[in-house]
């Protein structure tokens, strides 16, 4: 379980200074042991080229030990660099939080340089739940934040193109996202571990290359399960509204890039998730769903107008048992997330064996894609 959350700045003239902290008395006690670990913490960082980027080590403070993973930010406005650092009790593995870690850090370094000191912690400590709600999620989500992260979504074209360097490819995302650091490694890390991507050094191209070996669609489907189950808390009336509903918005829906990013969204958003696989169930009111989530009701009700707003759920006015009108939520679609593997490279890859027959850079990436398509094919 996470320990703490430290958000470290560097000074030219003190060296790494502890900006905020979540819990707030975290190491009160043993402010002198805290202070000699975030130098170090920043110092294992900042080392040699100063790359921005994921790293893991352990600490002391208090005669407790624990695990840390850590993003440095490297140079993000004129002089400020930043490490944002997670504990660990116990035996948890820091590469398992990298992922969530990662994709908080761009807010809170923006947040840093417009928020007063309370408002900042207050961030810190919503950071916090987020990183520790991230790092549970299922493939389905992990999936879908490859889509919803400005970076991760930048990749993308570039490896439906087939096998690119991992410096081209950090060149390209530079370009594109206009950030003048980038730990390829953080950024590619999710792929490889959900079996998208692999690496391998190209002789011929004197670097380590990434292809893709499974590919994932985003889409929206009839919600079979809950319409199945509607009749036992609705009426039939009720029921066969709730069917037309459904059947008229398949029939119109048209995908786009805006629709797939926010479906994305609600798959790898912990809060509205959680409601997402409520509702897969059957239809419910909205005390039932308050029952069932652990949120505070200002981020129940965020997520519940997200979902309202791209179109997952529906809402409807039932009479209780008390004679009251109460609110009731129905899956207007599901959304799921696809993995397929990536036949169109077959024809592709061999077209450009044919096109390029003395390049012998295209020939070996071209060939070593097509055996990693093969040794990844699903049996």
């Amino acid at each position: 379980m996470p320990a703490a959350l430290l958000f470290i700045a560097w000074d030219s003239k003190i060296g790494a200074i502890l900006q905020a902290k979540v819990p707030v008395d975290f190491a009160d006690a043993y402010t002198e042991d805290l202070n000699t670990e975030i130098m170090r913490i920043f110092t294992a960082h900042a080392l040699g080229e100063a790359d921005a980027g994921f790293s893991s080590l352990t600490v002391k403070i208090g005669g407790e030990e624990y695990k840390v993973a850590s993003y440095y930010t490297g140079i993000v406005r004129e002089e400020e660099q930043y490490c944002v650092s997670l504990l660990l009790q116990g035996s948890e593995d820091p590469k398992a939080y990298e992922g969530a870690l990662t994709s908080i850090v761009p807010g809170l370094v923006n947040a840093v340089a417009h928020m007063t000191a309370d408002e900042f912690q207050h961030e810190l400590e919503l950071s916090f739940r987020k990183i520790i709600r991230l790092a549970g999620m299922t493939d389905e989500s992990r999936l879908a934040r490859l889509f919803t992260d400005e970076v991760a979504r930048a990749v993308w074209p570039k490896l439906w193109r087939g096998g690119i360097s991992k410096e081209d490819m950090t060149e390209w995302l530079k370009m594109v996202t206009g950030l003048a650091s980038i730990s390829i490694d953080s950024v590619i890390a999710p792929f490889e571990v959900l079996g998208l991507v692999k690496e391998e050094w190209v002789d011929e191209v004197g670097r380590t290359c990434l292809f893709l070996v499974s590919d994932i669609d985003v889409l929206r489907a009839p919600p079979l399960t809950s319409i199945e189950n509607a009749n036992t808390v609705l009426d039939p009336d009720e029921v066969a509204d709730y069917k037309k509903m459904t059947k008229e918005f398949l029939e119109e829906w048209q995908k786009t890039p805006e629709d797939t990013i926010a479906i994305a969204e609600i798959l790898s958003d912990p809060d509205t998730y959680d409601i997402l696989t409520i509702l897969r169930e059957r239809p419910h009111s909205l005390s039932e769903i308050e029952a069932r989530v652990d949120m505070p009701a200002r981020d129940l009700k965020a997520a519940i107008q997200k979902m309202l707003k791209y179109r997952v759920i529906t809402e409807i006015r039932k009479r209780n048992m008390g004679g009251e009108y109460e609110k009731w939520y129905l899956l207007l679609t599901d959304i799921r997330i696809r993995r397929f593997w990536p036949e169109y490279f077959i024809s592709s890859l061999i077209q450009e064996l044919e096109k390029n027959p003395e390049d012998k850079k295209a020939i070996q990436m071209a060939n070593q894609h097509l055996r990693l398509l093969r040794e990844s094919y699903p049996r």
